[in-house]
């Protein structure tokens, strides 16, 4: 399937409210604004990779993902990526 510029924006339209439910889920948390934003950054790099939300992946995307992640950055950044898989599902279902 072709990528249309009006599939390409519903998609950007749908992670950006999926990332501002998060935010205000995060914030209703209370978390620190950087521990937020890194949870955020995660959310956001994990969209940029699949091009859609990580709630429609599989847990074989995901695993691969880490296992590639690990390759290129720090445990820490995949720990905090991980994280944020698991706040979104935790904090944001509809």
């Amino acid at each position: 399937m072709k990528a249309t510029i009006t599939n390409v924006v519903k998609a950007e339209s749908k992670i950006t409210a999926k990332h501002e439910k998060l935010a205000r889920a995060l914030k209703l948390q209370e978390m620190a604004e950087s521990t937020t934003n890194c949870y955020l950054r995660g959310f956001r790099r994990i969209c940029e990779h699949f091009k859609r939300l990580p709630d429609k992946l599989l847990v074989t995307d995901l695993e691969q993902y880490f296992a590639d992640l690990i390759d290129t950055h720090s445990w820490s950044t995949v720990k905090i990526d991980f994280s944020a898989t698991v706040l979104l599902e935790t904090y944001t279902q509809t």
